[in-house]
């Protein structure tokens, strides 16, 4: 699979900057596929929204 999940790092940061969740949509679109399809593992470091 090929995707821009270097973003997923940027996202983190801009966090910080922004004091706002920051995701990106394909991290986003990754996060939903594996959650519809039972995969519950977390991520760490991957933004504010990796936990809700």
């Amino acid at each position: 699979m090929q995707a821009n999940l270097s973003m997923v790092r940027l996202a983190d940061e801009a966090e910080r900057w922004l004091r706002k969740p920051v995701i990106a949509i394909n991290a986003a679109t990754w996060w939903m596929a594996l959650r519809d399809n039972g995969v519950q593992d977390k991520v760490y470091g991957a933004g504010g929204l990796r936990d809700h």
